[in-house]
C-alpha cells in the first residue's frame, strides 16, 4: 500500500512537471512571436506550434490568446520585483541600496525588452501610466514594490542621508523617471546610451533624494554687511 502511494505521487509529481514545462515553452514562444509578429497577428496555433503542444494542450493550460497575455505580464512583472527585491536587500546603507535597484533596473529592462514591447504594443497608454494598465496581479507586485522602496527612503531619512518628504510620492517620482529613461534607451538606444540613462536616472535620483550638506545661500549670501547700531 505504501509503495503504491509513493508510486501514485510520483507519477502526479512527473505530470505536473510535464504540465509546467509546456506552460513556460508557451509563455516563452508567446513572448517572442508576439514581440516579433504583434499580439493580434499572433494565432494560438502559431504559438502552439513554436511552444511543440496541440492547440488543445494549449488551450489545457490557458483559456484564450488574452489569459495567456495576463499571465505572461504578471508572471515577468513577479520575476522583475523579486530581482529589484534582491537588489533593495544586498546590503550598504540606504543610498547605495537605491544605486544598485537602479543598476539592477536597467539590466531587467534590457533582459525583458521583448515583455515590455509587447505590453506598450498592446496597451498604447501604457508609456503614460505604466501600472495602470497591469493586470490586477501585477498591480499589487507592483505596489509592493513600490512600498519597499519607500521602506529604504524612510530608513534614509531617518539615517539622515535623505532629505525629509513623502517617501511614497518620492519613490513614485523615482519609478517614474528611471522608467522613462529606461524605456528610452529601449526604443533608441543609440540616442539613449545605456551608460547615459543610467547616470541621468542616478544623477536625478540624488538630485530627489540627497540631504543638503550645508544650509542653502541666499542670493546676497556671503556679501559684507554693515553692522546694524
Amino acid at each position: 500500500m505504501k509503495t503504491s502511494s509513493i508510486s501514485a505521487g510520483a507519477a502526479v509529481s512527473r505530470v505536473q512537471k510535464r504540465r509546467e514545462d509546456a506552460r513556460q515553452r508557451v509563455l516563452e514562444a508567446a513572448t517572442t512571436l508576439f514581440a516579433s509578429n504583434g499580439f493580434a497577428e499572433t494565432s494560438i496555433a502559431s504559438i502552439a506550434g513554436e511552444a511543440d503542444v496541440s492547440v488543445g494542450g494549449f488551450y489545457n493550460l490557458f483559456e484564450n490568446k488574452e489569459a495567456l497575455y495576463r499571465e505572461l505580464i504578471t508572471s515577468r512583472t513577479q520575476h522583475f520585483y523579486e530581482r529589484l527585491r534582491q537588489a533593495r536587500n544586498s546590503g550598504g546603507n540606504p543610498a547605495e541600496r537605491m544605486e544598485k535597484m537602479l543598476v539592477e533596473k536597467l539590466a531587467l529592462f534590457q533582459q525583458e525588452a521583448d515583455a515590455i514591447h509587447v505590453h506598450l504594443s498592446v496597451n498604447p497608454g501604457a508609456r503614460m501610466s505604466l501600472v495602470s494598465s497591469f493586470p490586477e496581479q501585477a498591480r499589487l507586485t507592483f505596489e509592493q514594490g513600490m512600498a519597499e522602496t519607500a521602506a529604504i527612503i524612510s530608513e534614509g531619512i531617518r539615517d539622515g542621508l535623505f532629505a525629509p518628504q513623502d517617501a511614497l510620492r518620492a519613490a513614485a517620482a523615482l519609478e517614474a523617471v528611471s522608467t522613462n529613461l529606461y524605456l528610452a534607451h529601449l526604443e533608441n538606444p543609440a540616442a539613449n546610451p545605456a551608460a547615459q540613462v543610467l547616470a541621468d536616472a542616478q544623477r536625478y535620483a540624488a538630485a530627489m533624494l540627497r540631504a543638503e550638506t550645508s544650509p542653502r545661500k541666499s542670493p546676497d549670501h556671503g556679501k559684507d554687511r554693515e553692522p546694524s547700531g
